[in-house]
């Protein structure tokens, strides 16, 4: 009797549970696709400062003093901001990493019972 009503109830049950699945799913994408555009950030601060610093050289070389100058500068302030954004990602990379295997064990056990 039990089975004959999980199998007539399954049209109600199943959808749902794979609404579920796909939610928790979803989370763990978006979670990790910011992680990759964490480390995307701090790539581009990182290939952008030496970038910055051999077209300042070569605007001071060829006359454009001030130019040469704010480039050299903002040179500078990418290269500290490539230092922070490193640490920032390998922090976001270890928690998501620790919310996700919380995320996942939580689910397991919800299913275990």
């Amino acid at each position: 009797m039990k089975t004959l009503l999980i199998i007539l109830g399954s049209p109600v049950w199943l959808p749902v549970i794979i609404a579920l699945f796909a939610i928790v799913i979803s989370l763990a994408a978006v979670l990790w696709s910011l992680v990759i555009s964490v480390w995307a950030v701090f790539i581009s601060f990182a290939v952008s400062s030496p970038a910055a610093v051999l077209i300042g050289v070569l605007n001071l070389f060829s006359g454009n003093i001030l130019t040469g100058l704010s480039l050299i500068g903002g040179a500078m302030a990418l290269a500290g901001l490539a230092i922070l954004s490193f640490f920032g990602s390998i922090y976001s990379t270890k928690g998501s990493a620790i919310l996700t295997k919380k995320s996942f064990v939580l689910i397991k056990n919800i299913f275990e019972r």
